[in-house]
């Protein structure tokens, strides 16, 4: 082999080896959004300034990638606008996802209860392999609740107290 194809292997070689570490990279930040953070909170917290930016440079990443030859550059600028997303949090106060969840035994079932839906993956992810075990969202738990129920709720209210047994006349 020549001088001149060597040289040009060890430039492609160190090329896609920089790409598969910037790729890697993006990788571990994404996830640690989703794990410690969760996409959907953390959309909920920041200003609409920095979703705009964030949007504009995930549509510029999402438009640009397979066409372009500066896939580390953009791998590493979806690195900035993630960490952008997580510095936002950190600096105004805000904390990461807990691991804890609600166990409850209702009627022999075991339910494992995440208080918000980010929690439900960091849930499955943990216990998808106990089938004893019934994991459910708060929200979940809420949308199942028939009106009257709720309107019961409401009205006695100010008496406090808990509802140990609910019927509904209406069942279908």
């Amino acid at each position: 082999m020549s001088k001149e194809k060597l040289i040009q292997q060890y430039i492609y070689k160190t090329k896609n080896k920089e790409l598969i570490t910037s790729l890697d990279h993006l990788k571990k930040v994404k996830k640690q959004i989703h794990t410690d953070w969760g996409m959907e909170r953390i959309f909920n917290i920041i200003p609409m300034e920095l979703k705009t930016r964030f949007n504009r440079a995930k549509k510029t990443y999402n438009n640009d990638y397979h066409t372009s030859n500066k896939k580390v550059e953009l791998n590493n600028m979806m690195v900035r606008a993630y960490n952008a997303l997580i510095d936002y949090c950190i600096n105004n106060g805000y904390n990461k996802l807990t691991k804890d969840f609600k166990f409850i035994n209702v009627n022999n079932n075991n339910f494992l209860i995440c208080l918000n839906e980010d929690q439900y993956n960091l849930a499955f992810n943990k216990y998808c392999d106990k089938e004893d075990i019934i994991i459910i969202t708060l929200k979940e738990i809420i949308n199942l609740l028939d009106n009257n129920y709720l309107q019961l709720k409401k009205d006695f209210h100010q008496f406090g107290g808990v509802i140990e047994r609910y019927e509904s006349k209406h069942k279908q």
